[in-house]
């Protein structure tokens, strides 16, 4: 794999783990505390680690796409992809948990996904910018 591959995935990995945290415990945690019922299926403290990995292998996800098969090499071209994939993951999962998890209503499943497209599309977009300058640096 190629070290651009691997620099881009991550430093937009570190982005979307950045943003999520700023959008679920900053900006969005008193709505969520109002609006989301998980009881004991939620971990107190979060396994960090393991959000830091996901948002890791979500950038390498896009990124090895982005390079591969879109050209995608920019932080506009990164952002806006990043928004739309972002906006269907969101969905699916979202759906997915909603339609088996009694914990949310529909509306915080909504928020969720809007918070997928912003968190991704702000990876991406970073991940577009450094795969754009690796790419000149080359």
């Amino acid at each position: 794999m190629k070290s651009k591959i691997i620099i881009s995935a991550v430093i937009g990995g570190i982005a979307s783990f950045l943003c999520g945290f700023i959008c679920f415990n900053v900006l969005l945690s008193n709505y969520f505390k109002e609006n989301v019922n998980y009881g004991a299926i939620v971990k107190s403290p979060y396994e960090l680690w393991a959000i830091f990995t996901a948002n890791i292998l979500m950038g390498f996800f896009f990124v090895i796409i982005f390079e591969k098969w879109a050209s995608i090499s920019t932080f506009k071209s990164g952002f806006k992809a990043g928004a739309w994939m972002g906006l269907l993951i969101g969905a699916t999962f979202n759906l997915l948990n909603y339609s088996v998890i009694n914990a949310e209503n529909l509306q915080s499943h909504g928020v969720k996904t809007l918070i997928w497209g912003v968190v991704s599309a702000v990876g991406c977009g970073v991940g577009g910018w450094v795969l754009g300058y690796s790419n000149n640096k080359e």
